[in-house]
């Protein structure tokens, strides 16, 4: 099983197929007062959407839900796709949210997590009619979450795992909340799997070396996919985590992000769940660590892509890296002597683009407010990826 950025789900998607809409500005999926027919819908046309500020992508079979602005307006869209085009089924602004980080539960139901200083809750969306999801359930946990850690959290068998702060001057804490819709009432809170006591945070939360070298509570932050948890703080000390009825540590690397090599903060991780990289803000190195190899080891890589490169994956022990070009990937299958792939996905990006979410075929990538859709394997019929077109009926 692969644990990726935002969500594992299988896109059942089409290749990428052309389209008979015009060349428009960025965000939109053609020039203004342009129509063009909806494949499978007999008779209608679409107008291309304006697509600013797209701050989520959620892959579900066959369909994309984006949080956007849409023509100037915050929305939730649901979009049909057929290859690179998207046409909108459905505008749901009641779905908006400010932290759309989505989790998939079981085949039909997603998770979406809410936090803020005011308090913690979680939603769950009932995706059994795709191009109509549901929210069903709305609960709230007595507690709240850091800043840097409100997008940290991971479900395991019908748990959500997060870290929690349950009442003002506790410490925060690696905590499982119950997710079984038949709980009502209260915060749903099964247990508090590890705390330090006092006031300190509980690993992989934070730790005192946070609390010693920065003066804050807590701090740091951190990726959490499946079991997995990778953590970083303020002084860059790495951590890496197996979270399942107990905390495992299994390796670390601290290191000094403005010392002589000027490595930089961590900007990026991603994690298959077999191989772990950190990307920190540094157009030459990266930090790799495997899961079969000296797990206490974390590794310096140069990935010799000339000029500046992000990150924006990892998927089958192969690190995805971005410029502003295109996409190339490295085999770190050792991470010792990562090897550049000789696959090549051209993309006319004009910077480098943010990585949003993945589904286990593709990856979602947003430059100058343009989706991208970025297959795993990199291969298209003309080896390029172009912007997604986003149309909606007239």
């Amino acid at each position: 099983m692969r644990f990726v950025v935002l969500l594992s789900l299988l896109c059942a998607c089409g290749g990428r197929v052309a389209s008979d809409v015009p060349e428009g500005p960025p965000g939109t999926g053609g020039t203004e007062g342009e129509t063009v027919p909806i494949p499978g819908v007999s008779g209608e046309t679409a107008r291309p959407v304006m697509l600013t500020d797209v701050r989520a992508i959620t892959f579900v079979p066959g369909y994309l839900y984006v949080e956007a602005k849409a023509d100037g307006v915050d929305t939730f869209l649901v979009l049909r796709r057929d290859g690179n085009l998207a046409t909108v089924v459905e505008q749901r602004p009641d779905l908006r949210r400010d932290q759309p980080r989505t989790e998939p539960v079981d085949a039909t139901t997603l998770l979406r997590l809410h936090a803020d200083e005011a308090g913690t809750s979680f939603e769950l969306l009932d995706v059994r009619r795709p191009e109509h999801p549901v929210s069903t359930v709305e609960r709230r946990v007595d507690g709240t979450i850091e800043p840097g850690w409100r997008q940290t959290f991971a479900v395991d068998e019908r748990a959500l795992v997060l870290c929690l702060r349950p009442a003002a001057g506790a410490p925060t804490r690696v905590t499982r909340v119950s997710l079984d819709a038949t709980k009502v009432g209260g915060s749903a809170i099964e247990s508090f799997m590890w705390t330090s006591g006092g006031t300190s945070p509980s690993k992989p939360c934070g730790s005192d070396y946070y609390l010693e070298n920065t003066g804050t509570r807590g701090g740091g932050t951190g990726l959490a996919r499946g079991p997995f948890w990778i953590t970083w703080g303020t002084d860059q000390d790495l951590d890496i985590w197996r979270v399942h009825d107990w905390p495992e540590h299994l390796g670390d690397y601290y290191y000094n992000p403005s010392g002589v090599h000027a490595y930089g903060p961590v900007q990026y991780t991603f994690t298959d769940g077999a191989r772990v990289a950190f990307d920190p803000r540094s157009d030459s190195e990266f930090f790799l660590w495997s899961m079969e190899a000296n797990k206490e080891v974390i590794t310096h890589a140069v990935l010799g892509l000339p000029g500046p490169k992000r990150l924006v994956a990892v998927a089958a022990k192969h690190a995805y890296v971005a410029t502003q070009g295109g996409v190339r990937r490295y085999d770190i299958d050792d991470v010792d002597a990562p090897r550049l792939a000789p696959e090549e996905l051209r993309a006319d990006f004009g910077e480098l683009p943010r990585p949003l979410s993945e589904s286990d075929a593709e990856l979602a990538l947003v430059a100058k407010d343009r989706i991208y859709l970025v297959p795993f394997g990199l291969t298209t019929p003309d080896g390029q990826v172009e912007p997604l077109r986003v149309v909606a009926p007239r």
